[in-house]
């Protein structure tokens, strides 16, 4: 889940650039594609934003902003083991928010255990 957040992140900041880079390409989405990827940003914030506070400031300082492990722990002051800790506790809990709820691609996501 973790990878989908950053992604995200990486993959708008993409099209800004390619955007603006491809101004006269006439590169365009449709209006539902936007609306498609603004439900599917906002579904991830909220799962984000209900995460206790420490959880949320070590998912997003290491997957979303790619700080590296060490450096998160120092700055939140926590532990390199504390910080690991929470990164997965936050991750699973993200996750879970998430379980059920249509993917990127628009197909539906699974809950069935690896190697169903």
């Amino acid at each position: 889940m973790f990878r989908i957040v950053r992604n995200e992140c990486l993959r708008r900041a993409r099209l800004l650039f390619d955007r603006f880079d491809e101004a006269g390409a006439g590169l365009v989405t449709s209006a539902e594609e936007q609306v498609i990827r603004r439900l599917e940003a906002e579904i991830v914030a909220q799962a984000i934003r209900e995460l206790p506070d420490v959880q949320r400031r070590v998912l997003i300082t290491r997957d979303v902003l790619g700080y590296p492990g060490r450096v998160v722990a120092d700055r939140l002051g926590l532990s390199n083991a504390a910080m690991k800790s929470q990164l997965h506790r936050a991750r699973s809990t993200v996750r879970l928010g998430l379980g059920g709820r249509t993917d990127a691609t628009g197909g539906r996501t699974t809950s069935e255990p690896p190697g169903a």
